[in-house]
């Protein structure tokens, strides 16, 4: 909200289509002066009207910003022509350096000749603003000069910047967790400043949601990110002159022909259903790609009669879906993202009642991160009362909550989604990207599961299928379709291979043995809290230890501030896998003591990143010593090594993998893309194998030991890990003529079944006493069903509740355990293996 005095400015964020600074130069520099710019939109603002702007390349990396007015509107004469040209009334320090490169770039270079601006009266200067609300580098106030002596109103040039003044300094370790710092040091500017806002930020940054909307007399802006950029200054609208330059007649060289306008992309949020959300039946989905006459044109040839299936990668940070058309698997192509993989985030925009899916909702998430599911996939399956959930939503910024069935849910907009309500429409969000890049409607899936994941989590991810429309055929393990992926076509003679797959969430490892097209996992293990994500914060936990106290302590208290640092270093992650350096920058990331701003800015190198995530990279390696101890094979014994996922492309991990194993690893796999490939292989074979054909074979193995709680709180397995799929076994339970007998059942390796994932309660009730056998079965895909079978063959009345259950209900369940404790076998517990077996529960 504005204050008495305070000018309230329409913010404009543009998102180019270039991927560096230079190439906004070469590409868009004719149409940038000292004092101004030109913006392709349709939806103008009347002229005079105050805007903030910021400029954001490709990769979201801020190129420029600052405040402006609208100096002159140009109608839509032709296709893409329509826009208006900003007259710059401040900017920050990078904003003028990148002026200072445009107008040397073009120096000597004739302006086309273009009919004159309309003279615009005067704007009065900006009055001084307080504590900062959006985010960048102090701006630079412009004088405006008189109206020049030909009628033109010139674009004024910029005033050298004032330099900053830094204050560094290390602090005790905060409460997120930093480590100890070592060759680096943060640098925070404490020069007051203010921009524009769609609400008000705290001191911690962010937004506060707007009380009131944009007046209905101005159009409203377009869904972010989808404003373009022209290439070109439009016909009736001159270039603006270079700094220096005296306004007047230009003379009439020849036209430089316009570079054609970057396509805009097309941004279309799911709606929710109505309010509110929490609901039973499956979130409606967007109408199907029609199969009738009026088909959209489809990007691939599909044959008449072709059945497709959809082979999905539900990845903690973003996802992916393949097809399998013209003889192999294809990454789909997702219009909304220009590009292949869909950001896992949903937010929930409290302006509009709808949800955000995806880029949109990753750039909502900049703004309102208490308001947008980030790194959800985590939390799927998973109890809210259990303690790895308690301490994840102590870094999540959002609230983690539980619902109605105990499971972890988030609460967005003051409504609880379960986690299968927001991966549904990440899933909605693929299937409709496949239809239309098959043309023809699509609804049988596969869908992918890191290794770990337990009898509960994956049936969480069927019931995400089943929400979005899709029939799902089959529940894969990552690390298997990554196999399937490798091995398809190339007719390999059984090779033994490692798939060593770190993505943003979560780490698998496994053994898997590839004959031709067909695929049996030896081994497998993994760590379900590990991955990019923790890569991300333990940088910033490292950035924020160099803070003074007390502003680090105000950045802590915000969730907003605290996922900024996270959100900028892991963009700088991602630069030093290519680079030895790179940058973070969050401005206004706390406030001084006086009140002030201060930006967090540190050049950060590849060694010091190294430094500090060098035990999470250690964890891999000894997970992935484990499942090599469990398939009894030495290093020696493997013939490739397979490295995927997004956090595997880190020079440290490959490294220290190479180290440990003695070779080196594939680097020709597609690291981001391998699981979707691979799924779809999967999914094409399923559909020959209905139809009577051969296709690939793939034999899993169990990830986790599933038994039941014993008297003392012990557990006993019924099956152990890595035992073959599908499986079954019995197991003897003592029970008393009409009176119910309640079993708890647990997955985990741990050795107490508290410790363990808590997937139901058995209730058996016997007709006469005796013993009751109790069948597990487990499917190839790892679902467990479970039946009892009476004294004399005949079915026992049984019931299995998933449902959570509460302290006291199984505090209950373990008291009356039909079955006594037993000492583990001997050996069972001892080495290398059982000293590690928690680091696949965790």
């Amino acid at each position: 909200m504005t204050g008495p005095g305070e000018v309230k400015r329409v913010p404009l964020r543009i998102k180019l289509p270039f991927a560096t600074a230079d190439e906004f130069i070469t590409r868009y520099g004719a149409n940038v002066a000292a004092g101004g710019l030109f913006v392709a939109t349709r939806s103008t603002r009347p002229e005079g009207t105050p805007v903030s702007f910021e400029l954001v390349l490709a990769d979201g990396t801020r190129l420029m910003r600052g405040e402006g007015a609208v100096q002159k509107v140009v109608p839509e004469a032709e296709p893409g022509r329509a826009g208006m040209l900003v007259r710059f009334t401040r900017i920050d320090a990078q904003t003028k350096a990148l002026l200072d490169r445009v107008l040397a770039a073009r120096a000597g270079v004739p302006a086309p000749q273009d009919p004159p601006l309309e003279p615009s009266p005067p704007l009065p200067p900006p009055a001084p603003l307080p504590a900062p609300e959006r985010a960048g580098a102090a701006f630079t106030p412009v004088e405006l000069p008189a109206t020049s002596p030909s009628g033109l109103r010139s674009v004024a040039a910029l005033p050298p910047t004032s330099s900053h003044s830094g204050v560094s300094g290390l602090g005790k370790t905060p409460p997120l967790g930093a480590r100890p710092v070592t060759g680096s040091t943060a640098a925070f500017t404490s020069e007051p400043t203010k921009t524009p806002a769609l609400g008000t930020r705290g001191p911690g940054g962010g937004y506060a949601p707007s009380p009131s909307p944009v007046p209905s007399s101005t159009p409203p802006l377009p869904p972010r990110g989808t404003a373009s950029i022209a290439t070109a200054v439009p016909s009736s609208t001159p270039p603006l002159p270079p700094r220096g330059s005296t306004p007047g007649p230009a003379p009439a060289p020849e036209r430089t022909p316009p570079l054609p306008a970057p396509p805009t992309p097309a941004v279309e949020p799911l709606v929710t259903p109505a309010l509110p959300v929490r609901a039973v039946a499956p979130p409606p989905s967007r109408p199907t790609v029609p199969t009738e006459p009026g088909l959209p044109m489809a990007t691939v040839s599909v044959p008449a009669g072709e059945e497709i299936v959809l082979g999905i990668d539900l990845g903690t940070t973003t996802c992916r879906v393949a097809v399998f058309v013209d003889g192999a698997p294809r990454l789909v192509p997702i219009t909304s993202e220009r590009g292949i993989a869909l950001p896992s985030v949903v937010a929930f925009d409290k302006v509009r009642q709808k949800l955000l899916v995806g880029s949109p909702a990753r750039r909502y998430a900049v703004d309102f991160p208490d308001q947008s599911a980030v790194g959800f996939k985590r939390l799927i399956g998973r109890r809210a009362r259990s303690k790895k959930v308690q301490e994840l939503a102590k870094r999540f910024a959002y609230p983690i909550v539980a619902d109605p069935e105990g499971d972890a849910g988030v609460e967005l907009g003051g409504h609880v989604f379960g986690i299968p309500e927001l991966s549904a429409q990440l899933l909605l969000e693929l299937k409709n990207a496949a239809q239309e890049y098959v043309g023809k409607t699509v609804n049988r899936a596969v869908l992918c599961v890191p290794a770990w994941c337990n009898d509960y989590q994956r049936g969480a991810v069927l019931e995400a299928g089943r929400r979005a429309g899709l029939s799902v055929m089959r529940v894969l393990n990552e690390p298997s379709a990554v196999a399937l992926a490798f091995g398809h076509g190339k007719g390999l003679a059984r090779k033994r291979v490692l798939v060593y797959d770190l993505g943003g969430g979560t780490f698998d490892a496994s053994v898997v043995e590839i004959t031709g097209d067909d695929i049996e996992v030896v081994s497998t293990g993994g760590d379900a809290f590990l991955g990019g994500l923790d890569f991300d914060y333990r940088l910033a936990e490292a950035l924020v230890g160099a803070m003074p106290e007390r502003p680090r302590e105000r950045l802590i208290q915000s969730r907003m501030g605290v996922e900024r640092v996270r959100d900028a270093c892991e963009n700088a992650k991602i630069a030093l896998s290519e680079r030895e350096l790179a940058q973070v920058n969050v401005p206004f990331a706390t406030t001084d003591d006086a009140g002030n701003p201060m930006d967090l800015k540190s050049d950060v190198r590849r060694d010091f990143l190294e430094q500090n995530t060098s035990d999470l990279v250690e964890r891999t390696v000894l997970v992935t010593r484990v499942v090599l101890e469990a398939a009894r094979l030495s290093p020696q014994a493997l013939d490739e090594v397979l490295v995927v996922g997004g956090q595997s492309r880190a020079p440290a991990v490959r490294r220290a993998l190479e180290a440990f194993l003695g070779k080196p690893v594939r680097t020709d796999v597609d690291a981001q893309g391998a699981v979707a490939l691979g799924a779809a292989v999967l999914g094409r074979s399923l559909v020959q194998q209905e139809r009577g054909r051969k296709g690939a074979l793939l034999s899993e193995v169990l990830s986790a030991p599933i038994g039941i709680a014993v008297r003392g709180g012990g557990i006993r397995r019924v099956l152990e890990r890595n035992t073959r799929l599908p499986a079954d076994k019995t197991l003897a339970v003592p029970v008393k003529q009409g009176q119910p007998t309640r079993i708890a059942v647990f997955q985990g390796t741990a050795e107490q079944a508290e410790d363990n994932e808590y997937l139901g309660a058995l209730q058996l009730v016997g007709d006469r006493t005796g013993d009751v056998e109790v069948r597990f079965a487990v499917s190839p895909d790892g679902r467990l069903a479970l039946s009892a079978t009476a004294p004399g063959g005949k079915p026992c009345d049984a019931a299995f509740t998933t449902a959570d259950a509460s302290d006291a209900v199984r505090t209950a369940l373990l008291a009356e355990a039909p079955l006594p404790f037993q000492e583990p076998e001997a050996g069972g517990t001892k080495g290398l293996l059982g000293g590690f077996k928690r680091l696949f529960n965790r």
